[in-house]
Parts: structure tokens; C-alpha cells; sequence
């Protein structure tokens, strides 16, 4: 490959470089014809020529396959309690009988197919298009898919509760906003779960606004919440992490570090070894 990457440098472009080109077509053409002048050209340690060799290789050549090649990519992942994997920040259901299983994902530029571990097909589904698109065919679902997966309506609902009323409109809302219940569940897992870092106060406060803004979205949320929880300062932060975070270290009262209160503990203890020393 390189020695052909000199020939063109070294030769054939030398051989054109005083020419004048106006089209890219015209300048292949004379590019074609010096290179059959050297394939067709004797070599000078050995016999024949490159054509001559190349119609011997060609007669052992198999044919090209008659289906275009694609570029496969393969990754495994685990069944939600929506129904769907997640491949590629997209969303595609998966039949009803592997809920919490690993299936298999196979996907090329245009199609994504879902195996089970042991090699059976279980659907396939033209690509997402686009960042966050969900493929959800509702035959595969259950007919009482609210009541066969832990992920329901009325379980978000009854989390959102324990926050605040602010939070359960919010969550309400946000199992209204998609045409399929079952593709706001990773939302509102996403909204909930910001208790974990940030306090149930904050996320109250956060959701209030949000309805105040008529935009109660899971990204709304995301992008204020820690703004809310600054303005709340130590209130703001999941208090009860960073209990946990403590557990186990001993915390001194805040009058041990009293400046006072040091030194007559160093004099009290200066006299005593003093009265020790003269005895």
C-alpha cells in the first residue's frame, strides 16, 4: 500500500502536475490512463507485468456477496420494570415474559434486534431515530401491566406523597404526559430519585416552582433542583446520606474547641505536674 501511495506521489502526480485541470472527471481520466501504462509496463527483476498477475489472481477470486455489508453493534442489557432496554439513549419493549431478564441486543445502522440469552429472536425494531425515542409495541405488553409490574401509577403516586403535594402533581402530571403510562416511569424513577442526594424540602420547593412555571418535566426538575437546594443551604441536602456518611466518627460539642476553656485546662494541668515534681 505504501509503495503504491509513492507511485502516485513520486510519478504519476509529477507526470501531471504541469497540466491544467478543470474538472475532477477530466483529471481522472489521464490519472485512469497513466495507470494502466504501468500496469501493462514489464517489471525489471521479474517477468510479465501487474495485468498479467492480476488475471491469474482474478480467476481465484470468489464473488462478492450479494448482500451489502453492515456494521453490527452487540450489547447486553436487563429488562425494566417499564418492559423496555435501553440501547443507544432509545427505548424498546421487549415481550412480557422476560420482564427483569437479560436479553441480548443486535443492532445495525437501521434495525435493533432483542434475543433471549439462549439465542431466541424476541422482536426486532427499525432504529431510533433520535435521542430518547421509545419503540413500544402494546400487543407484547399485559393487559394489566399497572398491576404486574412494581412500576405503576399508584406506586409513583404513593412515593410522591411522602415528599409533598407539589411532587405528586408533578409525578401526575408526568404519567399523563406520554400516550403510553408505561413510557414516563423511567421519568418519574428520575424526579423521586433526587432525594437521594438532595432533601425532600427541595424537591417540594423545586416541584412548586415547576408548576408554577407550567413546566413539569423531569429535565426542569434536573436543571433547578440544585439550585433550590443551595438556596436552602444544609436543609437542601439529603441529611439523613450524610448521617449515614457519619456513622461510626465521634463528634465533639462545639464547647471542647472554647478558647478559654483550653487554657485552664492546660494551667490545670501545668499545676499538677509542678506538685508532682517537688514531692
Amino acid at each position: 500500500m505504501e509503495n503504491a501511495v509513492g507511485i502516485l506521489e513520486k510519478g504519476f502526480f509529477h507526470d501531471l502536475e504541469e497540466r491544467r485541470y478543470f474538472s475532477l472527471e477530466q483529471f481522472n481520466e489521464d490519472l485512469w490512463e497513466k495507470l494502466e501504462e504501468l500496469n501493462d509496463a514489464p517489471f525489471k527483476k521479474k517477468e510479465h507485468c501487474r495485468s498479467y498477475y492480476w488475471a491469474e489472481e482474478k480467476e481465484e477470486l470468489m464473488p462478492l456477496p450479494s448482500t451489502q455489508y453492515h456494521y453490527m453493534e452487540r450489547a447486553t442489557a436487563k429488562v425494566s420494570s417499564d418492559f423496555h432496554v435501553r440501547f443507544d439513549n432509545a427505548y424498546y419493549s421487549v415481550d412480557k415474559a422476560y420482564l427483569h431478564k437479560k436479553v441480548v441486543i443486535r443492532a445495525t445502522a437501521s434495525v435493533v434486534k432483542i434475543f433471549s440469552l439462549e439465542g431466541e429472536l424476541i422482536i426486532e425494531w427499525p432504529r431510533a431515530t433520535y435521542r430518547g425515542e421509545w419503540k413500544t409495541d402494546t400487543s407484547r405488553l399485559p393487559k394489566n401491566y399497572e398491576d404486574f409490574s412494581e412500576w405503576n401509577s399508584t406506586y409513583f403516586i404513593r412515593k410522591a406523597s411522602t415528599v409533598g403535594s407539589n411532587t405528586t402533581e408533578v409525578i401526575k402530571r408526568i404519567l399523563k404526559s406520554r400516550k403510553l403510562e408505561v413510557q414516563t416511569y423511567r421519568l418519574c424513577v428520575g424526579v423521586l430519585g433526587f432525594t437521594k442526594k438532595y432533601s425532600r424540602p427541595a424537591l417540594e420547593e423545586c416541584c412548586r416552582r415547576a408548576l408554577t412555571a407550567e413546566r413539569t418535566t423531569y429535565t426542569y426538575i434536573k436543571n433547578t433542583i440544585g439550585a433550590v437546594a443551595e438556596e436552602l443551604g444544609a436543609e437542601g441536602y439529603n441529611t439523613d446520606k450524610n448521617k449515614k456518611r457519619n456513622e461510626g466518627s465521634y463528634i465533639m460539642d462545639s464547647s471542647y474547641s472554647d478558647m478559654e476553656k483550653l487554657l485552664n485546662r492546660s494551667r490545670t494541668l501545668a499545676d499538677q505536674s509542678g506538685k508532682e515534681a517537688q514531692r
